[in-house]
């Protein structure tokens, strides 16, 4: 638990203490489309050995209690503090830059502001839990790039 003082925390676990937690890195598929999607099947353990179970164990399926919600798979991220969205969405926001004012003026306690910038500056492991992947358009298949072309 990170406290940031006055009634405000942080839960934070470590990723490594979550027993159902898959980490899936990224590298460079291969040109076979059902090679692809057959590692996606095995990522997701769909299970094809009969209609029924298919059905029952694709996600946002009728046995998905998120029922298709967007954050059905909290994600956790390795990337520097300036590469990954958690971070910088934290130093960009309200919050931050009035804990900053209030810190720097003596209105609020000093040890708030040291142990936000010790969150977002001494995580030597480069991991953010419930953040977004960044990455250049550049490495977006051709496909992707024809579906965030016509979702923008």
């Amino acid at each position: 638990m990170l406290s940031l003082g006055e009634g405000h925390h942080v839960a934070m676990t470590h990723y490594r203490s979550a027993p159902n937690l898959k980490i899936v890195t990224h590298r460079k598929s291969s040109s076979n489309c059902e090679e692809r999607l057959e590692r996606i099947r095995k990522l997701l353990e769909i299970d094809q050995s009969s209609p029924e179970m298919f059905a029952s164990s694709i996600p946002f399926s009728i046995n998905d209690t998120t029922v298709g919600a967007e954050n059905e798979y909290q994600t956790v991220v390795k990337g520097s503090n300036d590469q990954v969205d958690l971070p910088l969405y934290i130093k960009a926001s309200n919050y931050f830059k009035n804990i900053q004012k209030q810190s720097a003026a003596g209105d609020t306690c000093r040890k708030v502001m040291a142990s936000l910038e010790a969150y977002l500056s001494n995580n030597s492991e480069n991991i953010w839990e419930n953040s977004w992947v960044r990455f250049q358009r550049s490495v977006l298949s051709p496909y992707a790039q024809r579906v965030f072309n016509q979702d923008t």
